[in-house]
């Protein structure tokens, strides 16, 4: 996986894991000019949770994220709030 993506902390124990999609145009009916974000965030406590994940393309992304903090393996719970 690709070592320049790194998990941005955003609080104690809590790293946004998301990706940034700059060419995307329409998101859900809204233009966009400067592209749009998949937020997904990785908490960890007693149990390691990630809430929310991203579009299939970005996965790589994803997890390359997450392992910058924590083995990927290790998540406990995982949250959507997106169906």
């Amino acid at each position: 996986m690709p070592s320049s993506f790194k998990a941005v902390q955003i609080a104690e124990n809590c790293w946004w894991v998301g990706a940034i999609a700059w060419d995307l145009r329409d998101f859900h009916g809204y233009l966009t000019d400067r592209g749009s974000t998949f937020n997904a965030y990785l908490i960890l406590d007693e149990k390691v949770t990630l809430i929310d994940t991203v579009k299939r393309e970005f996965s790589e992304e994803l997890l390359a994220r997450i392992a910058s903090v924590i083995e990927p393996a290790k998540i406990d719970y995982i949250v959507s709030l997106h169906s």
